[in-house]
């Protein structure tokens, strides 16, 4: 038995094939986006605690080197970030995103988060621990309906600890 109607069969496959196309296209667009932000949060998170470590230099006016501060740190951090990060939707990073602390060496348990504190930073002393964590959530651009529920579940996030020198 010959079929003679098959005129209209690629396109009527093709239009059943494509969204499913378009959603992997987008998918692999998407993660990528993700990885780069991944990769620039770390990249932020190294930058904030390298600077926290080294100890300021002495400007005119000022008698002794003196650390920098979480509002200083946090600063930095915020520039390098807006200035690479690939980003179309509504989230934007926040003070509160990005949290600063030191833990000093005398403290049992360095690897507890608890024992970072923000008023460590201005009597940290060589040897002690610098943490830097970054917290952003990521919005999707181009499948937000697809995933809306899973947008809630993805952070990208960083986290950087040094000693300091």
């Amino acid at each position: 038995m010959k079929m003679k109607n098959q005129k209209g069969a690629a396109v009527v496959e093709f239009a059943i094939v494509l969204p499913l196309l378009l959603v992997i296209l987008f998918g692999i667009i998407e993660f990528g986006l993700i990885m780069y932000n991944k990769h620039i949060i770390t990249n932020a998170s190294r930058e904030g605690a390298r600077y926290g470590i080294v100890v300021k230099s002495v400007h005119a006016g000022e008698t002794v080197a003196r650390r920098h501060n979480k509002a200083e740190i946090q600063t930095l951090v915020k520039e390098w970030i807006v200035t690479r990060l690939v980003t179309f939707g509504s989230d934007t990073l926040e003070d509160d995103d990005i949290d600063v602390g030191a833990c000093q060496e005398k403290v049992d348990d360095c690897t507890d988060v608890t024992n970072y504190i923000e008023g460590n930073l201005a009597t940290a002393d060589f040897g002690d621990k610098l943490r830097v964590h970054i917290g952003y959530k990521y919005d999707f651009l181009l499948l937000p309906n697809f995933v809306s529920k899973l947008a809630e579940i993805v952070e990208v996030g960083a986290e950087t600890v040094m000693n300091y020198e």
